[in-house]
């Protein structure tokens, strides 16, 4: 997610009529919860079930080269390289062995931000959805921009992803929509509506890994569940907090769903076959939650917040074992583990994307 939630870039956003619809509501949330952020410093703070596993410190700090907000952050398939989308219009792909820039993918004129930046599961696609209505497909090899998909509304992508078999992309819009594309033939097959669409937005889509299920996550409402082979929805999840989901994720098995809400703070765990609440995970700072991601072996859930804080998860035991603070002080949009399970990317309001080792001993890999 791309919202500027500093107080500053808020107001002088909300001044300009920037915003688009689904940045108004988040902005307004996130302004009234100004008062109940903390202040952080840089490091670690071991939660009452730390098991001493993670770096007091990042070991990288990766920085925007256009000093914007970094809405998106995603590792390649194959842990090689790092992609970071700012609010600008760029994506920014990094070597992570080097820490370089090794590439910038510039959206077309026109472009405002880009909200989501996803590898295709073969590596050779980068999709970059884009705040101008377009998602756009570049060949990761050739750094060469291969197919524009335009949002059927003309709003704002909040968010893209691929099918684990790489065949369809997920494009999530600002007017309460979901849109499945053909990848092979750049064609809309199928569009997914929510009940409140054209007055709310959807902030998120994730596929399960079987890639028979895509759950979409209303800005301001529940989270949806749909089958793609009929294209119909399933189920309905609303958490207590009332919705406001900022993303959502599927864990590696495909059992449990997991969405952040940026209303109350709190990530919610669901049981994907019964469709029930199994758990509840609020950080100690109880900040609005802007991100959710699963470690790949499912032992761990990363929930970043407004305050800057990331905090780790046992899932087993659903206990806080780390929280990660951001240097800068920043909300933490966007997080990503690496493919084999020893790092973690965030990336911040700041245009700061940070790497974290967190292996038994903290070493950097």
């Amino acid at each position: 997610m791309g919202t500027p939630r500093g107080p500053k870039e808020m107001l002088a956003r909300l001044g300009s009529g920037t915003l688009t619809a689904r940045r108004l509501r988040i902005a307004m949330l996130a302004l009234a919860g100004i008062v109940l952020a903390t202040a952080v410093v840089a490091g670690v703070t071991p939660g009452s079930a730390d098991k001493g596993s993670t770096a007091a410190s990042p070991i990288a700090t990766l920085a925007d080269p256009g000093s914007r907000n970094v809405n998106s952050v995603a590792f390649s398939p194959d842990g090689a390289t790092l992609a970071t989308g700012d609010q600008n219009g760029r994506t920014y792909l990094w070597d992570v062995a080097t820490r370089a820039l090794v590439a910038t993918l510039a959206d077309p004129p026109g472009s405002q931000g880009v909200e989501s930046a996803v590898f295709s599961p073969d590596g050779k696609i980068l999709a970059a959805a884009d705040d101008n209505g377009r998602t756009y497909l570049w060949d990761v090899a050739t750094r060469t921009l291969i197919a524009t998909l335009a949002d059927p509304g003309g709003v704002a992508v909040n968010s893209a992803q691929f099918s684990p078999d790489g065949k369809i992309l997920a494009t999530a819009d600002d007017n309460g929509r979901a849109f499945v594309w053909d990848v092979a033939t750049r064609t809309l097959v199928a569009t997914l509506v929510d009940d409140f669409a054209g007055t709310v937005g959807v902030n998120c889509a994730a596929f399960s890994p079987d890639g028979k299920t895509l759950a979409t996550a209303e800005s301001d409402g529940p989270t949806y569940l749909w089958d793609l082979a009929t294209r119909t929805r399933t189920a309905t999840l609303t958490d207590p907090g009332g919705g406001n989901e900022a993303t959502e994720a599927f864990s590696p098995d495909g059992k449990t769903l997991a969405t952040a809400d940026y209303a109350d703070g709190s990530t919610y765990l669901w049981d994907v076959a019964t469709r029930t609440l199994v758990a509840t995970l609020t950080g100690p700072g109880s900040a609005d939650e802007y991100a959710a991601v699963f470690s790949p072996d499912g032992k761990i859930l990363a929930a970043a917040d407004f305050s800057g804080s990331t905090y780790l998860w046992d899932l087993s035991s659903r206990t806080l074992i780390a929280t990660l603070i951001d240097p800068g002080s920043q909300g933490v949009e966007s997080a990503a583990f690496s493919p084999d399970g020893k790092t973690l990317a965030t990336a911040d309001q700041n245009g700061r994307t940070y790497l974290w080792d967190i292996t038994e001993g903290g070493s950097s890999p």
